[in-house]
């Protein structure tokens, strides 16, 4: 019959050529997938540890953050003179040490030197409660009645009042808890998940110096 003639094994050949790339092609991405399966672990380890970094910083304590803080002030040498007078601290007056050898001179009896050794040590307590000579010498003459003119009974009153306050406020402050003055505050809230948070886990003890619990509430 008449036609156009087809040429010999083209059609094989374009057959073959597509099986021979489909094969090369399949080869090739057999080949490509060993590259691809050997950077997977890789690229999982990069985001694992990228992943363990994060959780790692979200798991930083209180103490940690304030650590750094700490750190981050001592290192910052660009202080001005205003900034350090803002941040003064006040303390209270230094109290004056009384050697108690000095009352008791001299030839004393037994009895004696144990009512000096007293009167000594409850000065001493009463000065370390911000109390001045003169206040102290006014609370331990109190229920004392001397003969002669003094000092109206009404002001002798309010001044004994008013150290009896004054050692009231003194005490209370000396019953606070002490804490480091870097400390920060936490709230009761704040101070529930740092405990849960970290239960069990090996932390530095000194670290929880570094935050305290707001007395406030």
């Amino acid at each position: 019959p008449r036609g156009t003639p087809e040429a010999p094994g083209r059609g094989d050949e374009e057959v073959s050529g597509a099986q021979g790339d489909g094969g090369g092609g399949a080869r090739g991405r057999g080949d490509g997938a060993p590259g691809a399966a050997g950077a997977s672990p890789r690229l999982f380890r990069r985001c694992g540890g990228g992943e363990a970094a994060a959780a790692a910083e979200e798991l930083e304590t209180e103490g940690e953050r304030q650590l750094k803080r700490l750190l981050r002030h001592q290192l910052d040498t660009a202080a001005s003179l205003e900034q350090c007078v803002a941040k003064r601290h006040r303390f209270a007056p230094a109290a004056v040490y009384r050697p108690f050898g000095e009352e008791a001179a001299g030839a004393r009896t037994l009895p004696e030197f144990r009512a000096l050794q007293e009167s000594s040590g409850e000065a001493a307590s009463l000065q370390e409660l911000g109390l001045s000579d003169a206040e102290i010498r006014l609370w331990r003459q109190r229920a004392q009645k001397g003969p002669g003119l003094g000092a109206a009974p009404e002001a002798t009153r309010d001044r004994i009042r008013a150290i009896q306050e004054k050692i009231a406020e003194r005490q209370r402050i000396l019953s606070l808890p002490q804490h480091f003055a870097g400390s920060k505050s936490l709230s009761r809230r704040e101070m529930e998940i740092e405990n849960a948070l970290f239960q069990g886990a090996d932390r530095h003890p000194f670290l929880r110096m570094l935050y305290r619990p707001d007395e406030a509430q």
